[in-house]
């Protein structure tokens, strides 16, 4: 974790005030802190609506019931009250959480990180506990074509399924050798919030009536269980996006009697899609990205690159013969596991300068669906590339090559947010950095593009999502 020099804060008025703790808000608190909730707690929330408001609030609720102990504690006669850093770590989350609900906690600066990423992993606990108590439920569509007309053969002319499904082509399939798996542009409905998204729809060798039944619009409603509808209708309004991009991810089957049923198979869990409000309200983050975050830079005069750096990128070899050795870097964010919410705290993070010029990787995972040549090419044309969001590079990655795993980016930086990770070191380079193209290496099913960051100190670009974040 990033080491806060956050002032000590009083914590003394906490043991005579603070959030008045209703049972509704014991039941939130509870799941947040990763313990079951009392029945009857649970069954106060009938009568309960759950806001953004409400989740900050049983945040502060949740961290003043784990300081209890320490709060009641009393130092011994003569002896000055001493906080150690554990204590004093839940005290400042505890006072973010106060400020998120009165509205005053403004944007994330470097030394509420910590307290930041408390706050976030209790907010989203909770909503994936309820928003995963849903009843997913497939809308039959009426096909705009005849049933058994070949789904290759609407998409060559057109890709127009039924109303409101279009198909998209596959883009790694080369040639005949390898069958043509497609998808959909379709809907997903989260509790009365209709949006689009892009969803399985099968073989390009099977029927038209086989496809829109895999790719039909689906609708997310509350189900019966622990927690009361009312509840999950309020948190499913809360997290709509990331709920529909969690169910649009669920790999299809057909099933049942003639094939006539729909079948999600679980995929990643719900909290890998989900950014609670606290950072949302931080960070302005909803945490959408967009399938390649690269884009041709406008404008741009590219240095020349010394010779024979493109053949070290290439092959890691430095002058003089040696391998060149992973980067060691002081980490200045050390977090076990890097899902949406963390990496959009992360994105508000100011870089440092590195003190040397480090080798990062990426490997991009590209949907089938996305085509790629326009793009690159524009960046070969140009020669250089910008971010258009905040990226997660690797220090010891090689390139991976795959059929999502179709361009890969190596780049050489000096400017970053350094994070250790279970997974192995990152920089994280912010969006609107700008990449001199060293060069590339371009097969039929995949390219890798080397370049040298240009800029230490990204320009703010209005047309740039400033806060947002891939993973790769």
């Amino acid at each position: 974790m990033m080491h806060s020099t956050t002032a000590t804060r009083s914590s003394s008025h906490l043991r005579t005030s603070g959030p008045q703790i209703t049972p509704a808000l014991s039941a939130i608190a509870a799941v947040m802190n990763g313990v079951d909730p009392d029945p009857a707690d649970v069954a106060a929330l009938s009568s309960a609506r759950i806001s953004v408001e409400t989740l900050h609030l049983a945040a502060a609720t949740a961290l003043r019931k784990v300081m209890r102990p320490f709060l009641l504690s009393r130092p011994a006669p003569g002896q000055p009250a001493k906080i150690n850093p554990e204590h004093q770590a839940l005290l400042d989350a505890y006072h973010l959480a106060i400020e998120l609900v009165r509205g005053t906690a403004g944007p994330l600066t470097p030394d509420q990180l910590n307290s930041a990423l408390v706050i976030g992993a209790m907010e989203v606990r909770f909503l994936e506990a309820v928003c995963a108590q849903v009843e997913i439920t497939a809308v039959p569509p009426q096909i705009s074509v005849g049933a058994r007309v070949p789904a290759r053969t609407i998409l060559e002319r057109g890709g127009e399924l039924a109303p409101g499904i279009r198909l998209l082509a596959d883009h790694t399939a080369a040639g005949d050798k390898q069958e043509q798996w497609l998808h959909a542009l379709s809907t997903v409905t989260v509790d009365g919030a209709a949006g689009r998204a892009v969803v399985d729809a099968g073989p390009a060798s099977a029927s038209a009536d086989v496809v829109a039944r895999l790719a039909a619009p689906v609708t997310v409603t509350p189900a019966g269980g622990l927690w009361p509808v009312t509840v999950i209708g309020d948190c499913l309004r809360i997290c709509a996006p990331a709920v529909r991009r969690w169910v649009a991810a669920m790999p299809r089957e057909l099933c049942g009697p003639g094939n006539r049923d729909i079948l999600l198979r679980s995929g990643s869990p719900l909290r890998d899609f989900l950014v609670s409000p606290a950072t949302a309200a931080m960070t302005g983050s909803r945490g959408e990205a967009s399938v390649l975050p690269l884009r041709p830079a406008a404008g741009e005069i590219v240095p020349a690159a010394h010779p024979g750096l493109l053949v070290e990128m290439r092959t890691g070899v430095v002058p003089g013969g040696a391998l060149r050795t992973d980067a060691k870097l002081p980490a200045q964010v050390r977090i076990p596991d890097l899902r949406r919410d963390e990496l959009a705290l992360l994105a508000a993070v100011p870089a440092a300068d590195l003190g040397r010029e480090v080798e990062v990787t990426v490997n991009f995972s590209v949907p089938e669906w996305k085509e790629m040549d326009a793009l690159l090419a524009q960046v070969k044309k140009v020669g250089a590339l910008t971010l258009s969001e905040g990226l997660l590079a690797w220090t010891d990655r090689d390139i991976v090559i795959g059929q999502r795993q179709r361009i890969s980016l190596r780049v050489r930086v000096r400017r970053g947010v350094v994070c250790e990770t279970r997974h192995g070191l990152a920089v994280l380079l912010s969006a609107g950095t700008r990449i001199a193209l060293v060069g590339a290496d371009t097969s039929d099913q995949h390219t890798t593009l080397y370049g040298r960051q240009l800029n230490t100190d990204p320009a703010p670009c209005a047309t740039v999502p400033q806060r947002r974040l891939v993973a790769a």
